[in-house]
């Protein structure tokens, strides 16, 4: 006799899987069992979406380069795991063909990637960008990240390590409500406006900027003082001028009321407009009258140029065809090329960082936390001023013995308690409550007052920071900057988003190519194999069951 399929053994596993279905409906969790934990969002990231509602429209669809796949399934992943967090975060994947003029109206700009099919190089346009709203607002977020000289596979790689601080950084821009301010120091012959100006309207979009002169110290110190404490942070590029005692002081009290300052300063005067116009420059210390207030903080900024092996090219006019110049292009030891070795936010999976007629930071012992953001390559070597340069030196091949200097430290992150430069010194004017240990803050010092600095073109307009018009390059000189900005300004884990590490298993195409045909083979003849033997196994398991029973 059969039992009934409501006997009291069935009806309590029918009971356990309506309840384990209920359940599922309201409670989700997933285990991550990846070694790099790529399915795991940060802290910040769950944060930051879990009370927010955002759409997100992602133009990854279409004639995509089949080695450019993963990039999307890494998309797709990452949004499907925002979306865990948030069901209101409403995500759409779009065929951006037909759509160009409207993307490009957006500032979505289009990559046109070389790519290698079966020893055969074709080239495809695609627009990997996304576009994240909220409400009215919305902000534009680049999904492939080129590098200079870099291969397919670090694009790649490179890309796939930038999606979470992406995503989650485009989220922070919508929901928030206060931007910091930021004053750019001028009056001391700081860099003309033009010849930052690629820079300030890049993190313009971010925080408010406004110019701040310290000339009116001299007649009424404390209200400029208290005029410089409504800005959250001072950019100081490139003075040429010296500070006054009062000036330092005003400075010195900001630093210790919590105010941040990014001093990016040439210790030593070297122009490469003069070289080009003069073929050869005397070089001298550019004092600007704060070698004690930086002592005091836990650092030494040296007057010396540092040349480099590891360095950028320069055009040379080499001769002339016509009435047209004919150049070629020579490592240039002056100037730097600044690789991170560290994880640490700022810096890292940042291209290269150029650098011009750089000088090197010494490090002192304080109670202050020191982070070397950049640092030259091990093949150094250390010029003394005053010195000569000339450009004859581009026909010298360098002496490898001669760079023996080691890796000199060239941008510093500091961070604690700074004691005040006045501290048991007469104070240069009166304030009332003067302080002689400041509050938590931060303070980046960068040994290249040019590092801001973006050439202007044909038309007399600025080029983007970074980019080599005679090369095509973009060096890391702009995501530096702005990564220091946001870090000192903006809540830290932001960024530590950006150390995240994701494993990516790159395929050796060429055993790939080799080994095609018969993985081919395999996946198409096996599972028939397969399923062919358990077809017959299983026809004779019932022939001999059967035949038992007759």
């Amino acid at each position: 006799m059969n039992k009934s399929i409501f006997d009291k053994k069935n009806l309590k596993t029918i009971v356990v899987i309506a309840i384990v279905i209920v359940f599922s409906k309201f409670v989700y969790f997933r285990i991550d069992m990846t070694s790099d934990k790529r399915f795991t969002l940060s802290e910040a990231t769950i944060d930051l979406i879990k009370n927010n509602t955002v759409h997100i429209d992602v133009y990854l669809e279409g004639n995509f380069p089949s080695s450019f796949n993963r990039l999307r399934t890494e998309t797709q992943h990452l949004l499907d795991e925002y979306k865990s967090v948030n069901q209101d975060v409403k995500i759409r994947y779009i065929n951006p063909r037909g759509k160009q003029e409207i993307l490009y109206k957006k500032g979505l700009i289009p990559s046109e990637l070389t790519i290698e099919q079966d020893g055969v190089f074709t080239n495809e346009i695609i627009f990997p960008w996304a576009v994240v709203k909220r409400g009215t607002k919305s902000v534009n977020v680049s999904l492939l990240k080129e590098g200079v000289n870099q291969d397919q596979n670090t694009i790649l790689e490179n890309s796939v390590q930038a999606l979470e601080y992406s995503f989650t950084k485009a989220i922070y821009k919508l929901i928030e409500t206060n931007k910091k301010a930021i004053a750019v120091l001028s009056g001391n012959k700081q860099l003309d406006d033009i010849y930052i100006a690629d820079f300030l309207q890049t993190i313009n979009k971010d925080y408010h900027l406004a110019k701040f002169t310290l000339d009116s110290v001299a007649k009424s110190p404390s209200k400029t003082l208290k005029d410089l404490l409504k800005y959250d942070m001072l950019l100081i590029a490139n003075p040429k001028e010296a500070f006054t005692e009062k000036e330092k002081y005003a400075l010195d009290q900001y630093i210790m009321n919590g105010g941040k300052t990014m001093w990016l300063i040439d210790p030593v005067n070297a122009s490469m407009d003069s070289l080009r116009n003069y073929e050869r420059i005397y070089t001298y210390n550019n004092d600007l009258n704060i070698t004690d207030m930086l002592f005091s903080y836990g650092l030494r900024v040296n007057y010396n140029i540092i040349k480099d092996l590891y360095s950028a090219k320069i055009p040379v006019a080499i001769g002339q065809i016509g009435d047209k110049a004919q150049y070629n292009y020579f490592n240039w030891n002056y100037f730097p090329l600044s690789f991170s070795e560290t994880n640490h936010p700022i810096v890292n999976n940042i291209d290269p960082v150029k650098l011009q007629f750089v000088s090197g930071i010494d490090t002192l012992k304080n109670d202050i936390k020191k982070t070397v953001l950049l640092k030259t390559s091990k093949y150094s070597k250390i010029k003394g001023v005053p010195s000569s340069i000339s450009l004859n030196e581009l026909a010298l091949k360098p002496k490898p013995e001669e760079y023996n200097n080691g890796q000199q430290n060239i941008a510093l992150l500091l961070e604690g308690n700074f004691k005040s430069a006045y501290a048991y010194r007469t104070k240069p004017f009166d304030i009332n409550d003067d302080l002689e240990k400041s509050v938590t803050s931060k303070m980046v010092i960068i040994s290249d007052g040019d590092i801001m600095t973006n050439k202007i073109n044909s038309k007399g307009k600025p080029s983007e920071l970074g980019l080599e018009p005679w090369t095509g390059n973009v060096y890391g000189n702009k995501e530096f900057l702005k990564n220091t900005i946001d870090y000192m300004l903006n809540d830290s884990s932001l960024l530590e988003i950006r150390s995240k590490k994701i494993d990516i298993k790159r395929l050796n195409t060429q055993s790939v190519n080799e080994g095609k045909r018969f993985w081919q083979i395999i996946n198409t003849v096996f599972p028939i194999v397969v399923i062919g033997l358990f077809a017959f196994g299983f026809i004779a398991y019932r022939k001999r069951k059967y035949s038992k029973m007759l």
